[in-house]
């Protein structure tokens, strides 16, 4: 009977000290960071009048390995795994494999423009091409939450690079550019910016 007792006074014990160390490690204290992780201080800027920005116009994408093949989409709700439904409703083929890939998510702020062609990267992905030079791909994603390769619907629109203020563009250059040195000097890559 005794050593009954002793095992459940024992695993209550066990039970206690783990729902005890639980909620610590769901909130670990904050950290408090070092010399060499805190950004030095800012100087203040002249009042000047700023420089005007310019645009940037993003470099363009590299060169398919295979010509523009001409695409057309398919009218109606005939949308099955093989299949993805575009915004004006019609539906084109999954590419890469991915079957089961979901609508495209094509971005609110930019107008739809429709796919006209499809092509192939160097790597041997399949891509669409649309009227306004905009591309999307479906693909297959691994996804560390599920533990395995989910069908993914991704559209990459050209736009301009946005425009940097003087004072962050510098401040950017400047420790790019001490990452760089950092880089040289101990032979390992920096911590980035």
């Amino acid at each position: 009977m005794s050593s009954k007792l002793v095992l459940v006074g024992g695993l209550f014990i066990g039970a206690a000290l783990a729902v005890l160390y639980w909620p610590s490690q769901r909130n670990p204290a904050p950290v408090t960071p070092t010399p060499e992780h805190r950004q030095p201080p800012v100087a203040p800027t002249p009042k000047t009048k700023p420089e005007p920005v310019k645009a940037q116009v993003a470099p363009p994408a590299k060169a398919p390995t295979s010509p523009v093949t001409k695409v057309t989409p398919k009218p109606g709700n005939d949308v099955s795994a093989d299949r993805i439904r575009l915004p004006d409703g019609t539906s084109v083929p999954v590419l890469n494999g991915a079957y089961g890939a979901p609508a495209m998510p094509w971005p609110n702020d930019v107008p739809w423009s429709p796919v006209v062609g499809k092509e192939t990267d160097t790597r041997g992905m399949e891509w669409y091409v649309h009227q306004d030079g905009s591309k999307s791909i479906t693909r297959m994603v691994y996804h560390s939450q599920e533990g395995r390769y989910v069908p993914t619907t991704d559209v990459f629109n050209p736009k301009p690079a946005l425009p940097m203020e003087p004072n962050e563009k510098k401040a950017m250059e400047e420790a790019m550019r001490k990452n760089k040195a950092s880089e040289k000097s101990t032979g390992q890559p920096g911590k980035g910016v």
